[in-house]
């Protein structure tokens, strides 16, 4: 988001946005930090929004995609980065999709 990299290069901590159109639910919390909002599609796909409650230096949303039939994340950048930054709490959100089915 240009927002976010704007942040970065000055400096600056930004908040996550929790999704306001319909559609979403709130599914979990990670800590005090992290929010999780669900979004269910088709074929087994299923998009969830990682949202930061507190403020981030670096990326304060996650756009992620998991597909429950075939157990595996979307290619994109986002999961990217959060395998990078924070892979305990993208497993716990793997964990949780396929809870959640």
């Amino acid at each position: 988001m240009p927002g976010e990299q704007d942040a970065k290069q000055k400096g600056q901590v930004i908040r996550g946005r929790r999704p306001n159109s319909e559609g979403w639910s709130h599914v979990a919390a990670f800590g005090t930090t992290w929010g999780l909002w669900l979004k269910q599609g088709s074929d087994g796909w299923r998009t969830y929004k990682l949202v930061s409650v507190e403020p981030q230096e670096h990326k304060a949303n996650y756009w992620l995609g998991y597909n429950v039939v075939s157990k595996r994340w979307a290619r994109n950048r986002d999961v990217a980065l959060a395998a990078q930054r924070m892979p305990e709490t993208l497993e716990a959100v793997r964990e949780l999709a396929e809870e959640i089915g």
